[in-house]
């Protein structure tokens, strides 16, 4: 098991195609599968290709259950408009849209969302697919491409009807597949989605998304032995991509594999590719490791190069000083001054500089950053739990009382705070509220030392009432 500092790194997750994953690592999502993201200028190249103009024409009406029929009079308007498609799309729409009567071929409609579609134009295209499959319902390659727009305008609730009327139609499209994946990763479906994407490699084993869509799966579903096994492969054909080693890295923290971890995240940086939050990351493992120098290497690095996030930088700093290591936390936080924090940050910097004043032995000076602290963040309970400590230090035990009650009241420090408070009691003879604070913590905790202590404690009290 990782120790406790474990909860305070937030893992580099997998950014994968088109899926809003809120990200420590900016990695740059690929929005769609590269088959989706039209080049306006390749896709006129096709209507000079010969081969292409007779397939697309010869292709109307071949399967008549998914594809509608073109009369001669469409045909031949198609073989006119063919120049135009590569050369001027709109003059080509234009034609389109003046010979559409009610029982011409929802093959017009269809290519002109094509010629959107090309133009990027996806609004227009939209409208002219659905017009398209009002006429001919069954048309499958309209259904595919109009799923193909929605997905492109980060509809997946929209596409998805199409995507499965597709399939319906004519099973076996990887794309489809691939994309059907996608639609249910973000409706949270996460087994259903990694059905969909195993479909998709099978029909379409180079999909770099579909590979990506995957181990989004395989990480929701904490499969991460998968998850770092897939990688292996997928680094072996492209080790030069960096986001790949930062993926596996990611499977390798979620299976407590902190030294593949550092491996990989050290292979990043040597590639040049190492960003702020990855370092970050890769100092945390060396701090969870005990590597204190290389933790505050890294973190500084991390800094510099930025962006990072203030919170994690001080939790080091907190697990520095909770380590006995004032100075590596001291320098930690010399950095963070020179930043524009936010509110929470700029509290927890308070009580990280107060610790470090109490390690060096200012107490004034700690106290006053507390007392500050407490004014601004009443319910901070580790603020009022250091208090406590520094009023009975100086013998100010109804301050002290007064502070441990305080910090009770927060859930992360309540049980410190009994515990301070009943020695405080027991160091005044106050028996009896010694006793209740103990029971107030064991009803909360069991534990056979403080249970022990109880039994003392009681037992000092029965001597003392002879």
């Amino acid at each position: 098991m990782m120790n406790k500092f474990l909860k305070y790194i937030l893992l580099i997750p997998v950014i994968l195609s088109a899926v809003p994953f809120l990200s420590a690592e900016t990695v740059e999502p690929v929005k769609t599968h590269a088959a989706l993201s039209p080049d306006a200028g390749a896709l006129r190249d096709y209507w000079t290709n010969p081969a292409f103009v007779r397939s697309f024409m010869g292709s109307y009406g071949v399967d008549a259950e998914i594809s509608p029929r073109i009369s001669p009079s469409e045909q031949a308007l198609f073989s006119e408009i063919v120049p135009l498609m590569a050369e001027k799309p709109h003059e080509a729409i234009s034609r389109l849209r003046k010979n559409i009567i009610p029982d011409s071929s929802a093959a017009m409609e269809y290519t002109i969302g094509n010629l959107h579609f090309q133009e990027g134009e996806l609004d227009e295209a939209v409208t002219a697919y659905v017009e398209a499959l009002v006429k001919f319902p069954n048309f499958y390659r309209a259904h595919k491409n109009l799923a193909i727009v929605l997905i492109r305008k980060d509809d997946t609730n929209g596409a998805l009807p199409h995507i499965l009327k597709a399939l319906e139609l004519k099973p076996g499209d990887g794309t489809l597949y691939g994309l059907l994946g996608l639609c249910r990763l973000r409706e949270g479906r996460t087994g259903t989605a990694l059905a969909a994407y195993d479909q998709a490699l099978l029909l379409d084993p180079d999909g770099r998304d579909w590979q990506r869509g995957r181990l989004s799966c395989l990480m929701k579903l904490e499969r991460y032995s998968e998850a770092a096994q897939m990688l292996d492969g997928m680094i072996a054909s492209e080790p030069g991509r960096s986001e790949y080693w930062l993926w596996q890295a990611n499977a390798y923290v979620g299976e407590n594999e902190a030294a593949k971890a550092m491996r990989n995240l050290e292979i990043v940086k040597d590639m040049g590719q190492a960003s702020g939050q990855s370092l970050m990351l890769l100092a945390d493992l060396y701090l969870n490791t005990g590597l204190l120098d290389a933790a505050l290497e890294n973190y500084t690095e991390a800094m510099e190069r930025g962006p990072v996030m203030p919170g994690r930088i001080l939790h080091a700093a907190d697990a520095l000083l909770q380590g006995g290591d004032c100075k590596k936390a001291e320098h930690l936080v010399s950095n963070l001054e020179k930043l524009k924090l936010a509110s929470p940050d700029c509290l927890m910097l308070m009580l990280v500089d107060a610790k470090i004043k109490l390690a060096n032995g200012d107490a004034i000076a700690a106290q006053k950053l507390l007392e500050d602290l407490v004014d601004r963040d009443p319910m901070n309970g580790r603020a009022h739990l250091l208090l406590g400590n520094l009023y009975t230090k100086k013998g100010q035990t109804d301050l002290a009382a007064m502070e441990y009650g305080y910090a009770a009241k927060d859930d992360h420090t309540r049980l410190q705070a009994l515990l301070e408070n009943s020695r405080l009691c027991v160091n005044q003879r106050d028996y009896a509220g010694a006793e209740k604070l103990l029971e107030d913590y064991l009803a909360l905790n069991e534990r056979a030392d403080v249970a022990d202590y109880l039994a003392q404690v009681k037992q000092a009290a029965s001597v003392r009432n002879l």
